[in-house]
């Protein structure tokens, strides 16, 4: 038994570990080297209903909130001399000349997210949540650092377990999951890291016994590192194809020293077997000793599709050209036989053996934290390292978000992600085509990620924040008969419902760390994914803020019927309800109902709300609706579109809050309306309305915090107010209108189109 281990379990779980380990201590080690070949045995084969059981038993979850330690920082970045390399040897782009950024083209609308709903709620005890979840034939798994949920494709909760239910029958503390279905074998993959900053870390491995989640898991487990007081392993990556599965991780020394990055290869027709897996190790810093002197750290193996039985890999190095400071990443590759790979970087790069790229779209090598609406507190964004890779149809595609404007200096302002198409037989230049979201300084784009269908249709799923809107669920495609370096405008898949603080027993206001995208096997077409959202908060301390994870779906050959700019709810006079929306292109549309929901009901039909759409029209329209006899408590509203042919879409709801009665007139409370018209040329009205009589500052500022205009600063008194913005000497673009009144404050965002 390994002695490095000390965990506090319920005696079930001891159980459990006593047969594991009586099996495990059959591993076969050899000391490290650059790669060394363990035969690891399974710890556990259990039923879902066993790991309910057992959790029912005895819940697995230890006790209290925690903040999951950030992803660790590695070294760089680093200098690379490109005067080593004689200057023929270099392609007439890599000779000292930084690519200009080449900003994603915004062809078209989104795509239409057909089906759309929650995947896990905040249970409110870790953060940050670690997005991930993949779709199966029949399934969705999501798989979290808090939980575990199976539901069916409309939506419908099968089963939610903890993450340390999972993972239980391991014994140790799991974090940073991920969970792909594997179209080609038909099973469920799922990896972690346990353990973290200290000695006895491990890996964990799990692989289903077919398609159905909710069947029979296989369990596995492997010592990070063997020798007393080694290294852990931190933020792990899973890929596969027809011959490999492969684990990666960032290692570290308990002093927090990075000792480089470490690989486990699975020999696939084992772990399919579901024995004992023949598990090939290339031991922390194995690239550079392999790769010609490069080391990097987040090695991404993709997970791929067809008949491969390559697996590539790609990472984003610390690397940058001395001469114009362009960023490099790196490709490389496992070949061989599953029980015996050979890595080695991709052959042809111009900088040596070393498989590295210039990268098409330069970068800055440091990320800031994002400022969001309602807080004063930024939202963690993380670093550059590649978030996922995919293989198919002979391309990688992968994502990675990074800070703008580019290069080691000046300092960044905003997050921008970025996106590759990769065809890695073409060294020296094997990027096809690549973009960058940029939504311009003060605008963060993180945690992206990609998918690929059959016919070559791209879907990437990011967060988008800024200090005018809460962390929000976002996506963006392309067709693959697309023009190169396009994608769809970004289309909203669940807006933000409220500002984000969550500090826990860590130093930083945690988000991400990752999130997943994913191509439906049954259809081969159909795109499904999972992101982060901020949901609304529960009280008003420093922990106060909830995440949430949201599923959408989207079908490529499904156009938008509309591009909805916005959609607001707004007290009136007389205790009405005054509803707006703007379009800013219609098809096929045959008109909008309002729908209301009061409390928790479910939504229904206000009568009499029917407005005739457009057809098919370009250009901006603007609605509006008004509820004249709206009930008491709180009120939700979204808007119903019908096409001509009968097919109807919802908007996401908005919110009002139920008045407060006050000496027997008309309600009052702080609140800041959304502007009217929005957009504006160029003037806007601002509504707003005080309970008190209290003081007003009214300001209005662009995205990068700088103050344009002030529109009030008095004391006044309680009830309801309105001011107009002119916007006529100012740039078109966003800008945001901030009230303060007492301790009260909110933001919104307006848009100046001329």
């Amino acid at each position: 038994m390994n002695n490095r281990m000390r965990c506090i379990c319920p005696p079930w779980v001891l159980a459990l570990a006593a047969v594991a380990w009586s099996v495990t201590a059959g591993i076969t080690r050899a000391q490290d080297s650059p790669s060394h070949v363990l035969i690891v045995p399974p710890s556990a084969t259990l039923s879902w209903d066993q790991l309910k059981e057992n959790e029912a038993r005895a819940p697995a979850m230890p006790e209290g909130a925690l903040s999951v330690h950030p992803p660790r920082q590695t070294p760089g970045p680093i200098a690379l001399d490109d005067r080593a390399w004689r200057s023929e040897n270099l392609l007439p782009e890599e000779r000292g000349t930084p690519p200009s950024l080449r900003r994603t083209l915004l062809t078209a609308a989104p795509p239409v997210a057909t089906a759309s709903f929650e995947a896990l709620p905040d249970n409110n005890t870790r953060i940050p949540p670690d997005t991930h979840g993949s779709a199966g034939p029949l399934h969705l798994m999501t798989m979290l650092n808090t939980q575990v949920r199976i539901q069916d494709k409309s939506g419908t909760s099968i089963s939610t377990t903890s993450l340390f239910s999972f993972w239980a029958v391991l014994t140790g503390n799991p974090f940073d999951p991920r969970v792909h279905y594997d179209a080609t074998s038909g099973r469920w993959i799922a990896a972690c890291v346990a353990n973290a900053q200290t000695d006895s870390s491990e890996v964990y491995f799990a692989i289903s016994a077919g398609s159905d989640p909710t069947g029979a898991w296989t369990f596995y487990r492997i010592d990070a590192d063997p020798t007393f007081g080694g290294p852990w392993a931190d933020f792990p990556t899973i890929g596969f194809s027809n011959q490999f599965i492969a684990i990666t991780a960032n290692m570290f020394q308990v002093s927090g020293t990075f000792a480089g990055a470490k690989m486990w290869v699975l020999d696939k027709a084992g772990a399919l077997a579901g024995g004992a897996v023949t598990v090939t190790t290339f031991a922390a810093g194995f690239d550079a000793t392999l790769g010609g002197g490069i080391s990097g750290a987040t090695l991404y193996p993709c997970v791929s599709y067809g008949s491969t039985t390559t697996l590539y890999i790609v990472d984003n190095t610390n690397y940058y050209q001395t001469s114009d400071t362009t960023f490099l990443l790196r490709l490389s590759r496992l070949t061989g036989a599953g029980t015996s790979p050979t890595w080695a970087p991709l052959p042809g790069s111009s900088f040596g053996a070393n498989g590295l790229v210039r990268a098409s779209n330069n970068f800055n090598s440091t990320q800031i934290a994002a400022p969001q609406g309602g807080s004063i507190i930024p939202i963690a964004t993380n670093d550059k390292r590649i978030m996922n890779a995919v293989y198919r149809n002979g391309r990688i595609w992968c994502t990675h978000s990074a800070g703008l404007p580019a290069k080691i200096a000046p300092a960044p302002n905003r997050t921008a992600a970025f996106w590759y198409e990769i065809n890695p037989a073409a060294m020296p230049s094997p990027i096809v085509q690549s973009g960058v979201f940029d939504g311009g300084a003060g605008v963060h784009h993180t945690f992206p990620s990609v998918a690929v269908n059959s016919a070559n249709d791209v879907l990437v799923g990011f967060t988008r924040v800024d200090g005018s809107r809460f962390a929000e669920a976002v996506f963006a495609g392309r067709r693959g008969t697309d023009p190169a370096g396009s994608m769809t405008s970004i289309g909203v898949l669940k807006a933000g419902m409220g500002s984000y603080t969550k500090f826990f027993s860590g130093s930083q206001n945690r988000w991400g760390d990752y999130s997943n995208t994913s191509v439906d096997p049954v259809d081969d077409v159909t795109l499904w994914t999972i992101q982060e959202y901020a949901a609304e908060p529960v009280g008003s301390d420093s922990n106060s803020g909830r995440w949430g994870t949201w599923w959408g779906k989207i079908d490529p050959a499904v156009g938008l019927p509309v591009v909805l700019a916005e959609f607001t709810a707004e007290r009136g006079e007389d205790a009405t309800v005054v509803l707006r929306w703007v379009t800013l292109s219609e098809s096929n549309t045959l008109g909008f109902e309002i729908e209301r929901a009061v409390d928790e009901s479910v939504f229904g039909t206000v009568p009499g709300s029917f407005t005739p759409g457009r057809g098919t029209a370009l250009g901006t329209h603007h609605y509006q609706y008004t509820d004249r006899m709206p009930p008491r408590g709180r009120l939700r509203y979204r808007l119903r579109q019908q096409d001509l042919d009968g097919e109807v879409y919802y908007s996401d709801a908005v919110t009002l809050e139920p008045l407060l009665v006050r000496d027997g007139a008309l309600p009052l409370a702080f609140a800041l309306a959304q502007n009217y018209p929005n957009p504006f040329n160029p003037r806007t009205t601002i509504r707003y309305t005080l309970p008190e009589r209290t003081r007003v500052v009214l300001i209005v500022m662009d995205l990068l915090g700088q103050e344009v205009a002030t529109l009030v600063d008095e004391v006044q008194g309680a009830g309801e107010w309105s001011v107009t913005f002119d916007g006529g000497e100012v740039a078109s673009g966003a800008y945001v209108y901030r009230l303060m009144a007492g301790t009260f404050l909110q933001s919104r965002r307006m848009m100046l189109l001329r």
